[in-house]
């Protein structure tokens, strides 16, 4: 369900996602380049050829002779970086903000629209929990989940072809053990799923029972029962704090 909301933001949205990743895409990319070009300053000043500098002719990139033309080079990928960083940063979190701010406005008038007033108090922890964490984790999926994630892979496509070009062999090797990787790694999703599950529960139950405290402030007071209330909140207050430490 998250995803598909995502998805569908991301096709009304589409102009904004695809500049926000070519300016990570180029910015990726430029780093690999300011790092690798780095050997030019090393050949030029103690004339010999690094691993760097044959880096950079695999890629098609000639060195660079004089320490002018090096530092003009070099200040030109800075300037490329700094503006396709601030494109990438800027348009993902407009972008994330006006994906949240959409749910979040969505998500409250179906509730007023939907819930029937005899029902409303019940479970208000879990409503609550909806319009922070729930947000917070659709956010995070649209940064890290699906705009990072398509970056840091055409990154690591990029990288993959470099190492192609200096050993076939031992980047096929490396490729081959991506899947027990990936293996491992949905292993440990899973696990952090089921974690992140039981947290938000007990999350949402803790809200609850605060929720309804307040509303019988009165009758509270009146039997004296704040004590028995503090001991409860206690109890469920620990109970989070099992979830977050398992």
């Amino acid at each position: 369900m998250p995803l598909q909301l995502v998805t569908r933001f991301i096709k009304n949205n589409l102009l904004m996602f695809v500049v926000a990743l070519l300016g990570g895409i180029v910015g990726s990319i430029t780093t690999i380049i300011i790092s690798l070009s780095l050997g030019n300053y090393y050949r030029i000043f103690f004339h010999h050829d690094g691993s760097k500098t044959n880096l950079l002719n695999l890629i098609g990139f000639n060195t660079l002779g004089t320490i002018n033309s090096f530092f003009a080079f070099y200040a030109v990928l800075l300037l490329v970086k700094v503006i396709s960083d601030w494109i990438f940063h800027y348009n993902t979190k407009t972008a994330a903000g006006k994906l949240v701010t959409e749910l979040r406005v969505t998500l409250f008038r179906n509730e007023i629209y939907g819930l029937n007033h005899k029902h409303f108090h019940t479970g208000t922890g879990k409503k609550v929990v909806k319009y922070g964490n729930d947000m917070q984790s659709i956010q995070n999926l649209y940064t890290k989940g699906i705009l990072t994630f398509i970056k840091d892979l055409f990154l690591l496509a990029i990288g993959f072809a470099l190492l192609i070009k200096i050993n076939a062999t031992l980047s096929w090797i490396m490729l081959g053990s991506f899947p027990v990787l990936i293996g491992i790694n949905y292993l440990f999703s899973r696990q952090l799923q089921v974690h992140t599950l039981s947290k938000r529960h007990a999350q949402s139950d803790l809200i609850n029972f605060v929720n309804n405290s307040f509303q019988a402030i009165d009758t509270i007071k009146l039997f004296r029962k704040e004590k028995v209330e503090v001991k409860r909140f206690t109890r469920h207050s620990e109970r989070l704090y099992l979830s977050q430490k398992r």
